[in-house]
């Protein structure tokens, strides 16, 4: 959970990132049913990340991590089944998994530090999409060996924006505007880029 209201002492937890998630992919009309997803990372964004995944009803779900006690923990967590889990170690698998996916997301914090990869990108589809949540840098070294390949890339900057905004219409009840918090974010990035 990332919003906590607090009505007349109960608490009540919501979590807003898979909201921004599933808000991001309608933006840029991507449709993950019947497509193949290949999700790398198993840690807590990445818990918001598998349930909207799974309410996409994608035809395969692939979960690439270092840890894969964590990825069995994620999948109990959520009651996920028909997911294929692998380790991030097992070069051969991954390349083989990741050429054919339709969607992949990086889903670890690796990257937010210049050059490095979560994974080095061999072989992409055309009509793949690649999407980072990390947003600082916009583009990170694995969304720029995407861009390498011809196939549309995304960071997490407006994951970051519309989880920001549904979790201020739960405190609220009101709807921040679109355009002035990207106006907002944008300035202060640039402020402080890395």
């Amino acid at each position: 959970m990332n919003t906590i209201v607090n009505n007349k002492g109960k608490l009540t937890g919501y979590n807003t990132d898979y909201l921004g998630f599933l808000k991001t992919l309608e933006l840029n009309k991507i449709k993950l049913k019947g497509k193949e997803v290949v999700m790398i990372g198993a840690g807590g964004a990445a818990h918001a990340l598998a349930y909207a995944i799974k309410l996409l009803t994608p035809k395969k779900f692939h979960i690439i991590n270092i840890d894969m006690a964590m990825s069995e923990t994620l999948l109990k967590k959520l009651k996920l089944k028909n997911i294929k889990l692998h380790n991030l170690d097992k070069t051969a698998e991954k390349d083989a998994i990741i050429a054919k996916a339709d969607f992949i997301i990086n889903a670890t914090s690796v990257g937010m530090h210049d050059h490095e990869v979560p994974y080095k990108i061999d072989k992409l589809k055309k009509s793949a999409v690649v999407y980072d949540l990390i947003y600082n840098p916009a583009k990170t070294e694995f969304l720029k060996q995407a861009e390498k390949k011809g196939v549309k890339i995304i960071n997490g900057l407006d994951m970051l924006i519309w989880q920001g905004i549904e979790a201020f219409k739960i405190w609220t009840g009101k709807t921040p505007d679109y355009k002035f918090v990207k106006k907002a974010v944008d300035a202060y990035l640039k402020k402080n880029k890395k």
